[in-house]
């Protein structure tokens, strides 16, 4: 069933995925897997509402999940609902010590969107550097942590290398490149 709601989902069929996800969940809530391809598949549908609903019963039944936290706190990012995302991923944070670079890079990467969000401008920076530290394929924190260096005319030349850095990995990001475009332009 997994398998199933994997590729219905990647054939564009959200809600059978959705669907499938959720009959392995409900039969082994403690598949958290199946909970996490749920929330996704909720987020692709642009309904964050059931996102969080599937989040708190993936949590339910296992809590502090470091995942579910994490995909959890996108749904209430999704809402503009910043401060709640934030508490769910410093939650994920501090339960992540044993998870992999990648997923950690991915917690602070989000932490620095949202502390940027919440004009925690300091506390965004360190996070961008922790996520750019874990794992330095981080595209979107490269891109990000450059875009907003550069917004605030601080650190150019870190920002034109994370942005530079960003191109490097995908060559073919208009985003990243309209980023490289803004940080040269803030270097006149």
């Amino acid at each position: 069933q997994i398998l199933k709601g994997e590729l219905l989902w990647k054939r564009g069929h959200a809600e059978e995925a959705r669907s499938a996800l959720l009959k392995v969940a409900s039969s082994n809530p403690r598949y958290i897997a199946a909970w996490r391809l749920a929330i996704n598949t909720d987020l692709s549908l642009n309904e964050p509402d059931e996102a969080i609903k599937h989040g708190a019963e993936g949590l339910k039944h296992n809590p502090n999940n470091t995942e579910l936290l994490y995909f959890t706190s996108l749904a209430h990012a999704d809402k503009l609902d910043y401060n709640t995302s934030k508490d769910f991923l410093e939650t994920a944070l501090n339960y992540s010590e044993n998870d992999t670079n990648f997923l950690r890079s991915l917690i602070y990467g989000s932490l620095g969107d949202l502390y940027h969000q919440l004009k925690m401008e300091s506390m965004s920076d360190v996070a961008y550097e922790e996520a750019i530290v874990l794992d330095s394929t981080n595209v979107s924190a490269l891109n990000n942590y450059a875009y907003y260096l550069a917004v605030r005319k601080k650190d150019l030349e870190k920002a034109a290398d994370f942005s530079k850095r960003s191109i490097d990995i995908e060559p073919n990001s208009a985003t990243f490149m309209d980023t490289y475009a803004w940080v040269l332009f803030q270097q006149e």
